[in-house]
């Protein structure tokens, strides 16, 4: 996860999108799985995150807002392992960055980011 942050959800096409967006899946309790699409990353204090969005919300056309999810993000041999941040000084930190990285990029949908629920 090097190199600038991107975040673009304007115009965002999920015929066509979705096929090469970073789709990550997360099971819950019972087994089941719940696709959420990785909207961008972000590296702090040498650290790297990720902001990640359920994709049934980004499908709601209906929905004015959405939750973005931050994680902290490690990768070895067996790929990435997204790490719930419990910490409320470390989650404000990111939440700040993540704000400050959706102002530049002109983001217009409002987003309400979320701590995530533990």
């Amino acid at each position: 996860m090097t190199g600038d942050p991107e975040l673009d959800l304007d115009g965002f096409d999920e015929e066509e999108d979705l096929a090469t967006s970073d789709i990550v899946l997360f099971a819950d309790d019972n087994g089941e799985e719940h696709p959420f699409l990785l909207l961008a990353e972000l590296e702090l204090d040498n650290i790297d995150y990720a902001l990640l969005s359920p994709l049934q919300q980004i499908d709601d056309d209906d929905d004015e807002h959405f939750d973005v999810f931050i994680f902290r993000v490690t990768v070895d041999a067996n790929g990435a392992e997204y790490e719930v941040v419990d910490s409320e000084e470390e989650f404000a930190r990111v939440r700040e960055a993540a704000a400050a990285l959706m102002k530049s990029d002109g983001l217009e949908h409002p987003i309400q980011m979320a701590p995530p629920k533990k």
